[in-house]
Order: C-alpha cells, then structure tokens, then sequence
C-alpha cells in the first residue's frame, strides 16, 4: 500500500506543478495522462491518475467542470490562491 499512495503522491505532485506553470492549463484525465504526464506515461495508467485526481479534486487544489459530451476536464482551483501549494 506504501508504494500506491508514493505513485498517488508523485502523480499529484506532477499534475500540481503542471498547473504551476501553466495556469490556465484544463483537460480530461485523459488529457492529463497523454500531455501533462508524457514523460512517465509508461508508468502511470489512467485509473491511477484518476485515482490521483480525486484526491486533489477533494482536497480543492483542482475542480471538475462537466464538458458538454459529458466527459469532466481538470483545471486549477478558481480559489487557487488560498488552496494551491505546491510542496518542495
């Protein structure tokens, strides 16, 4: 379990600094896997990213927004300023 909550943790920390540089950045998980994860694509398979996700969805750094085919895209938190911290 150890191992499964560090790639979480590693997905989480990828897609926080992703968003750090590239604020208005807004895609599926999909999306997020393809581009946003290219270099570790191998490693990080869509579930997991979800998984990863919903965690920084519930932890409001990012929000779903439904797009009109009824797929979510992820972006940074409109209330950004006060959630979003990107840990060293």
């Amino acid at each position: 379990m150890l191992n499964q909550d560090k790639l979480l943790s590693d997905i989480q920390y990828e897609v926080l600094g992703y968003l750090n540089e590239h604020p208005e950045a807004c895609d599926t998980v999909e999306g997020i896997s393809q581009w946003w994860l290219l270099r570790r694509l191998a490693q990080y398979s869509t579930d997991r990213v979800q998984a990863a996700i919903d965690q920084l969805v519930a932890n409001g750094f990012i929000e779903a927004r439904l797009l009109d085919d009824g797929q979510c895209a992820y972006c940074r938190s409109t209330d950004h300023d006060k959630n979003f911290r990107l840990q060293a």
